[in-house]
């Protein structure tokens, strides 16, 4: 669907846009291990986008208000605790 609408370029991205997440998420979460609490908001974070994508699989849901801000704030999860796992690292 999403090939349909937004042609190759888009699915380019979006699909590269999700293989980032994945793999600074996977990495972030082993980095967190002396960090339980944010280690679990990260784990909620991927398993949520994980949910979202196998429902994109089967529909356009991505440009819903009720799918669609979770995508981004999944998003801005992994941003947020990437930058405090860096302040805190030094």
């Amino acid at each position: 669907m999403l090939l349909v609408e937004q042609g190759v370029p888009g699915l380019l991205f979006f699909v590269g846009l999700l293989f980032a997440f994945f793999i600074q998420g996977e990495r972030l979460y082993h980095s967190l291990s002396a960090y339980p609490f944010q280690q679990r908001l990260l784990m909620g974070a991927m398993l949520s986008m994980v949910v979202i994508v196998a429902f994109l699989l089967i529909n356009d849901l991505i440009e819903t208000d009720k799918v669609g801000s979770f995508f981004f704030i999944n998003l801005a999860i992994l941003v947020r605790l990437d930058r405090w796992w860096r302040v805190r690292r030094g």
